[in-house]
């Protein structure tokens, strides 16, 4: 019997995959920016399951979710090593 309630709207929260750290470490390896930076970044950006805004870098114009996105990578990355 239906309660009438609607289901919540959660967020979904892009899981950090081995080959998503694969890939950060790759890309932090290299300079910005080449082509295979931008290879590695798009390559990346489709990994975590981001919308075309978003983004996971940690350039300063950054918006604080973004800051926070690179933060977690890196902490995953430092920790696996």
């Amino acid at each position: 019997m239906p309660n009438g309630k609607r289901p919540a709207r959660r967020t979904p929260v892009a899981a950090i995959t081995d080959a998503a750290l694969d890939l950060f470490d790759q890309l932090q390896a290299l300079e910005y920016p080449c082509a295979e930076w931008w290879r590695l970044h798009w390559d990346l950006h489709r990994e975590l399951h981001l919308r075309p805004w978003q983004g996971f870098s940690n350039f300063t114009s950054d918006d604080p979710e973004t800051l926070r996105r690179h933060d977690m990578l890196k902490a995953a990355s430092d920790a696996r090593k």
